[in-house]
């Protein structure tokens, strides 16, 4: 942040000037970087997710399509990678997701590896919302 001062503005606001522009403020929307698709680092993605939504990635899901793309997805099980969701809540009553942050790697590599335009499309919309950009 940087904040003009003159000769004109009072010594104690100065100082208090010269004091906010050395604090960097998250703004929970941060831009963490773009990256090549598929190719976001776990790390990035669980250190984002830890920051803006410490308590799970909650999601509600009012159209069929995504919500057929986040049960077959779940539904996998144990997957090759030796990974399974076992913390993240799913409600398909109200369409409600609470996904654990540490699970929310697996979900986004599923969606990638499923290779379906809705797949991605649901995995890009979860990455802009951690302000991650993948092209």
């Amino acid at each position: 942040m940087r904040i003009s001062t003159n000769s004109n503005m009072p010594k104690w606001l100065s100082k208090v000037a010269d004091e906010l522009e050395e604090q960097t403020v998250p703004s929970g929307d941060e831009d963490r970087g773009t990256y090549s698709i598929g190719e976001t680092p776990e790390n990035v993605i669980r250190e984002a997710a830890s920051e803006q939504c410490p308590g799970g990635y909650f999601i509600h899901i009012k159209n069929q399509a995504d919500w057929d793309v986040i049960v077959n997805e779940v539904n996998k099980g144990i997957d090759p990678s030796l990974e399974a969701f076992t913390n993240s809540t799913f409600d398909e009553t109200t369409g409600k997701c609470n996904i654990a942050v540490n699970e929310l790697p697996i979900l986004l590599r599923r969606l990638f590896e499923s290779e379906t335009e809705e797949s991605w499309s649901l995995r890009e919309d979860i990455l802009s919302t951690l302000g991650i950009e993948e092209i």
